[in-house]
C-alpha cells in the first residue's frame, strides 16, 4: 500500500509557493470544486492549474463554456500561460459543451459529458469543466448530485476532475452536500480593503495532501489588470471557523498569500521597471 501512495502524483498550480501552502499540490484521482462569485478569478485559476498540470507531464482535457478555444488560448498567452504547443502536440484538448437553456437540454448535456468522459479514460489524466453553472441552474439538485456521483467514479479510476461553480448557484445546504462529495474545495471571493479590491483564494480542504492545508492567497487588483501585489496574513487563534468552533485545533485554517499568473502588461520582453517614470526638472 505504501508503494501505491508513493507512486501517486500531484497536480501543481504552477506556483511553488501556492503548492507548498496547499500541502504539496492536488493529489491525482481527486474531484475538486472551485467555487466563487463573479469576476473572482475561477477561470484564471483553472487556466493556471491547466498550465501547471501540462508542465507536470499530465494530459489534459478542458470543457469551457466561458471561452471559445481561440479566446482561451489568447487569454492564457496574455497571462504568460501559453499552452499552444501542448495543444498542437495532442497533450491538451478543448471542448465547448452545448448550451443548456432548459432542463431537458441540461440533463442531455450531463449524459453526453459522462459518455465523453468514458471515452477520454486512458488518454487524458486531468479534466477541467469551466463551468457547470449554466447546467446545474436548469436541473433539480438531485440531478446534479447524480452527475457528480457518476463523475466521482472516474476519479476512483485515477482521473482528476476540476469543476467550477458560481457561489450563488445553490443554497448553502446544497453546497455542503457537494463539498462532502469532493476531495478538494477551493473558494474564491473579492474583498474590498482600503479602497482596493482583494482577490482571495481560500483552500478549504485538500484530502490526501502530503501536508496540512487550509490556506488562502490574496492579491490586490485594479481595473485593467489581472493581478497586483500580494499580502500575507494569518488567522488568529481566537478566530472561529465556518462551523462556529474555535479554529485553534491542529488543522485550523491559515491565511497565506501567493502570486497568481501575472497580467500581460507585466510580462513583456523588456526588463524595464513597470513603475511610471518621474519627470526630471531641469536645473
Amino acid at each position: 500500500m505504501s508503494q501505491t501512495l508513493e507512486a501517486r502524483r500531484t497536480i501543481s498550480t504552477g506556483s511553488v509557493e501556492i503548492d507548498k501552502k496547499m500541502g504539496g499540490g492536488i493529489p491525482e484521482g481527486s474531484l475538486i470544486l472551485i467555487e466563487g462569485q463573479s469576476n473572482a478569478g475561477k477561470s484564471v485559476v483553472t487556466q493556471q492549474l491547466t498550465h501547471g498540470a501540462l508542465n507536470g507531464g499530465f494530459r489534459c482535457a478542458l470543457y469551457t463554456t466561458e471561452n471559445t478555444p481561440r479566446s482561451l488560448f489568447r487569454q492564457m498567452t496574455s497571462l504568460s500561460l501559453d499552452v499552444t504547443d501542448f495543444f498542437l502536440l495532442g497533450a491538451l484538448n478543448v471542448y465547448p459543451p452545448p448550451a443548456a437553456m432548459s432542463e431537458e437540454a441540461a440533463v442531455t448535456a450531463f449524459d453526453k459529458m459522462l459518455h465523453h468522459l468514458s471515452r477520454l479514460q486512458g488518454r487524458f489524466e486531468v479534466v477541467f469543466i469551466d463551468s457547470l453553472t449554466s447546467f446545474v441552474s436548469q436541473v433539480p439538485e438531485s440531478a446534479t448530485l447524480r452527475f457528480l456521483t457518476a463523475v466521482k467514479e472516474f476519479c476512483d479510476q485515477n482521473m482528476t476532475i476540476f469543476f467550477t461553480l458560481h457561489s450563488h448557484a445553490f443554497e448553502e445546504a446544497m453546497f455542503m452536500r457537494m463539498r462532502s462529495l469532493c476531495d478538494a474545495h477551493l473558494k474564491l471571493r473579492v474583498e474590498e480593503m482600503r479602497d482596493q479590491l482583494m482577490k482571495v483564494l481560500e483552500v478549504a480542504k485538500v484530502r490526501g495532501a502530503e501536508k496540512s492545508t487550509g490556506t488562502s492567497s490574496a492579491s490586490t487588483s485594479s481595473p485593467g489588470s489581472a493581478c497586483g501585489s500580494f499580502r500575507f496574513r494569518q488567522r488568529r487563534p481566537n478566530d472561529r471557523c465556518r462551523s462556529g468552533c474555535p479554529s485553534n485545533h491542529s488543522n485550523r485554517p491559515r491565511t497565506i498569500a501567493a502570486p497568481p499568473p501575472r497580467s500581460a502588461r507585466f510580462t513583456t520582453s523588456s526588463r524595464r521597471s513597470c513603475a511610471p517614470r518621474r519627470s526630471r526638472r531641469r536645473t
